[in-house]
């Protein structure tokens, strides 16, 4: 990205601030921080760390440190921060063991501490995690949504199927689609249309960025008739089909018929019994354990692009960009579904895979203690982390890292968080092609983030 003052945009870093705020069951369930104040006014160049000796930093009097640092493929070279005046350090990656880089990290800190400069913490591993994209796409009508913030997270069109609130022993009360069998509803479309569909059509941003680095995970969350599914009469009766529509709106090569959800992927094998609850992975292999639909990379959207800018592409843009998530039912049974969950490699690792996202919240940790390095009770400049310009699915993943970041620094008794700068245009605008051009950017600001930050994640 280009280089830029850091005063150019102190003022969204200052709202943007105040955006990462603590539920108040958090609160309560760590150390209160300590009484150090942070009210200096931040003067910094980004990317200023290719400065190595200093030499123009100090006649600036600039009192913030930064170095980019991203996270790229594994086979790349490394951008993480100089060992060197004028050499990156090779070990410093999202990848690799915090005790790789460790020393250099500290050095660096250390070197900026004794220059009077906090830190911003633009570390590959945040870097890596924060760039993870998770959607919920209602199922129901927008008009049926309990949230109409998120009016955007719902689809055009609804063949078959009726809204209604899930009110049994297996449903929270929440709105749903309800496809019951005939004479009731015909078999069909229960969404197609995805208004939200610019969401995984990126391929310009830096590597971890790109909608075509990492696989998909497509996890539609339902739940069907316990009574049907679990007579061995129905094993290879299909409930319904998965289409994943890629941008120019073809099936993906690895599904090109879609994705076919049979009776017996609600149960591990054919003694074991399904419970009737919601679930959003299946049994695809016998006796195995569940897994989500899984799209490689760059099969959503491939090349060639689209454009410079490949989700805004001017007046036409409609029809330019097809990518949909649709779900068809075959009538066989009575099918309840919520939503259809999207996200990508990160996010599926800091979300939904028991063994990464326990592994990355220690790797988070050991960060935040780099972080801490040279903490003093007075005088202290918190060394916050920093996340350079975000898309709005980027929103879950950025506040459960700093949700991981401000609760393990609060039990050392500091207050840190993860700082972010709001770039409208990678916003990726859910509206466009459905409400006026004029309203393009969904009137996006810091304290419309701030409320989706705050938003549970399902």
């Amino acid at each position: 990205m280009k280089k830029k003052t850091l005063i150019s945009f102190i003022l969204l870093l200052t709202a943007f601030g105040f955006i990462f705020l603590k539920p108040a069951a958090e609160q309560q369930a760590v150390s209160p921080p300590l009484n150090i104040t942070d009210n200096e006014f931040m003067i910094g160049v980004t990317d200023v760390g290719w400065d190595f000796p200093f030499a123009n930093i100090d006649s600036l009097k600039l009192n913030t440190w930064h170095k980019y640092t991203h996270a790229v493929h594994p086979d790349s070279p490394a951008l993480g921060w100089l060992n060197g005046p004028i050499s990156l350090d090779s070990n410093d990656r999202y990848g690799n063991p915090v005790n790789l880089y460790s020393v250099n990290v500290l050095t660096q800190i250390q070197r900026n501490t004794l220059h009077n400069m906090k830190t911003l913490m633009d570390r590959p591993k945040t870097d890596y995690l924060s760039a993870g994209q998770r959607s919920f796409y209602q199922c129901e009508p927008e008009e049926n949504l309990d949230d109409h913030d998120y009016s955007f997270y719902t689809y055009n069109d609804h063949l078959t199927g009726t809204p209604e609130r899930d009110e049994t022993q297996f449903g929270s009360n929440q709105m749903v689609v309800h496809c019951r069998t005939l004479p009731a509803d015909p078999p069909g479309y229960v969404v197609s249309g995805l208004k939200a569909n610019r969401e995984q059509g990126n391929n310009y941003w830096w590597y971890s960025q790109r909608d075509n680095s990492y696989p998909w995970y497509v996890m539609p969350k339902i739940r069907v008739n316990r009574d049907y599914v679990n007579d061995n009469a129905n094993w290879d009766n299909p409930i319904c089909r998965v289409d994943v529509i890629d941008w120019n709106g073809n099936n993906v090569p690895s599904f090109p018929n879609g994705i076919i959800l049979y009776s017996k992927n609600f149960r591990r094998n054919n003694i074991s019994q399904y419970s009737g609850d919601y679930i959003n992975e299946f049994y695809f292999n016998y006796d195995q354990d569940p897994s989500a639909i899984k799209v490689p990379a760059g099969e959503i959207c491939p090349q060639p692009r689209k454009g410079i800018w490949d989700w805004c592409l001017g007046t036409n843009d409609t029809a330019r960009i097809k990518t949909d998530f649709r779900v068809y039912w075959y009538g066989q049974c009575d099918m309840w579904i919520d939503y259809i969950c999207v996200e990508n490699l990160p996010a599926y690792q800091l979300f939904d895979d028991p063994y990464f996202s326990d592994f990355w919240e220690q790797e988070i940790q050991q960060e935040v203690d780099l972080a801490l390095t040279g903490y003093q009770q007075t005088g202290y400049l918190p060394n916050n982390f920093y996340r350079e310009e975000f898309e709005f699915n980027m929103t879950p993943c950025i506040g459960e890292v700093n949700r991981i970041i401000q609760q393990y620094a609060a039990t050392k008794g500091v207050d840190l968080s993860l700082i972010v700068i709001l770039n409208r245009v990678s916003m990726k605008n859910q509206n466009r092609g459905i409400k006026p051009k004029k309203q393009h950017f969904l009137c996006i600001n810091p304290f419309k983030i701030a409320l989706y930050l705050g938003k549970p994640n399902y």
